[in-house]
């Protein structure tokens, strides 16, 4: 299921634990640990999606660590 999110519907899009800003994959979602591993440096439009997102959910955002995987992303296992 893919989730649009009210305040920024056109360009942020949930989906799998795996958030979308501009139809780019920028963040996953980890369950496990509640937190949400931010995939490298992003503009300040696209930082404010994921933060908001981590602050709609009540999770901490972190940088993803190098060894994440995200080709088979689980949003219930850390990934890593």
């Amino acid at each position: 299921m893919i989730y649009s999110l009210e305040k920024y519907k056109q360009n942020l899009r949930i989906w799998n634990g795996q958030i979308y800003s501009y139809n780019k994959k920028v963040a996953v979602v980890s369950e496990k640990d509640a937190t949400v591993y931010v995939l490298g440096w992003w503009s300040k439009t696209t930082t404010r999606h994921i933060n908001y997102v981590a602050n709609l959910i009540g999770y901490k955002t972190k940088p993803a660590p190098e060894n994440l995987n995200i080709e088979n992303w689980n949003p219930y296992s850390s990934g890593i």
